[in-house]
């Protein structure tokens, strides 16, 4: 299995033969232009210009299109994931203004050709932040986004489809 020792980003397409492999590397996958099928044990997902993936180290995926395609793929170290949870899973995310926006730095960066593994490498905490932020649990998110505002265990339980006291257990725990 091939090891990567910085960030890479680069624009890929992708064919109608299926391809199946993994790597000691994450990726993230973003849309630029059509769509991409992409399965990883019981996930089966079509990745578009709505949805986003990352591909955890030594994961297995299946991919492949069936029409014209480009994404922006980044190669992740797996050092670079070292105590995360982001190391064990593939997780699929809406593309949001958020994505949007990380997605066109590194664009802009490319298309200047002077993208390379210390300006990546930079970006990545950003990256990172909004990886793990979007798997947290939905009332964790909530939290941060209603600091401000006078929150009920309730209304968390709620937001989990949780009853109260086993929420509290389980926030706890």
């Amino acid at each position: 299995m091939e090891t990567i020792k910085e960030i890479v980003a680069e624009r890929r397409t992708y064919t109608a033969t299926q391809d199946t492999h993994s790597h000691r590397y994450a990726q993230l996958i973003l849309p630029l232009e059509g769509e991409l099928f992409i399965e990883t044990g019981t996930q089966h997902l079509r990745l578009d210009h709505h949805t986003l993936f990352f591909v955890p180290p030594e994961c297995d995926h299946t991919f492949h299109s069936v029409v014209r395609n480009e994404f922006l793929v980044l190669d992740i170290p797996h050092f670079m994931l070292a105590k995360s949870k982001l190391q064990n899973r593939g997780v699929s995310y809406k593309l949001n203004n958020q994505w949007k926006g990380i997605r066109y730095l590194i664009l802009n960066e490319i298309d200047k050709q002077s993208l390379h593994g210390p300006a990546l490498k930079e970006l990545y905490p950003y990256i990172s932040h909004h990886l793990l932020q979007e798997q947290q649990p939905k009332s964790i998110r909530y939290i941060h986004e209603h600091y401000n505002e006078n929150i009920t265990v309730d209304k968390l339980a709620s937001l989990e489809h949780y009853h109260r006291s086993y929420y509290s257990e389980w926030f706890l725990g």
